[in-house]
């Protein structure tokens, strides 16, 4: 999928592109099976009667090898847009992101607001409070609107997300399910560096109503059928 995408940019940029694959099929290894398909990749044979009759229909099955989603707000989504095709998939939305409490047990849904926050089943009651000011702080900071009366507001230009934490007596667990759930990073570097980034990650997930993920309808194949009359214009 990727040279695929890369094509498609370069193609957009008015460059001549040449593919050659030796493949069975445009994207093979990114694509999306049917019944079909999926016999003869695995099992190098035609599904019978009996497979049909016990498993369904062949349209009915669209199996990624490697599942994947889109960022809703994200580089891909945004690569997507620039070469023209991103109102051409149909993406549905995971419905909901959650995360696993180690302090009640329990898996929860991640706060996508400051008033989800202060009922959220993955805080204690606390944190509830704390994370909801954070998160009242970063639509603050990010819309460049005046704070709400008892939201404390730090200056982002010289804080880092550590700061920030500290600033609002924000407890390990709470980091990691801002900093890994919500702002979407793989470790924790960003809490060294400026907080505006980690706030403007944060703002980004919560504009998104908390379903930062979308998945294409019709499997990772639809991308690249979107892709492939661009490619062979």
């Amino acid at each position: 999928f990727r040279e695929c995408l890369l094509a498609s940019l370069l193609i957009q940029r008015k460059k001549r592109v040449l593919i050659i694959s030796k493949k069975q099929q445009f994207a093979w290894d990114n694509t999306s099976f049917d019944l079909l398909k999926l016999f003869s990749r695995f099992r190098e044979e035609e599904p019978t009667d009996e497979d049909f009759e016990a498993l369904g229909s062949n349209k009915a099955y669209h199996i990624d090898l490697i599942p994947k989603v889109i960022v809703a707000y994200g580089s891909m989504a945004r690569l997507l847009r620039e070469i023209g095709v991103y109102d051409s998939l149909e993406l549905q939305p995971i419905d909901l992101h959650m995360a696993y409490s180690g302090r009640s047990k329990k898996i929860g849904r991640l706060p996508s607001s400051p008033e989800d926050a202060s009922r959220s089943s993955v805080l204690s009651i606390m944190q509830r409070i704390r994370c909801r000011s954070l998160l009242q702080s970063v639509q603050e900071q990010c819309e460049e609107k005046p704070p709400e009366a008892g939201v404390a507001k730090l200056p982002l230009s010289n804080a880092t997300m550590e700061d920030m934490y500290h600033k609002f007596t924000i407890s390990e667990g709470t980091q990691a399910m801002i900093g890994h759930g919500l702002a979407l990073y793989e470790n924790d570097d960003y809490q060294e560096e400026e907080a505006r980034a980690t706030f403007d990650r944060i703002d980004a997930y919560m504009r998104s109503g908390g379903h930062p993920f979308l998945y294409p309808v019709g499997g990772k194949q639809s991308l690249c059928n979107v892709l492939q009359p661009l490619l062979q214009a």
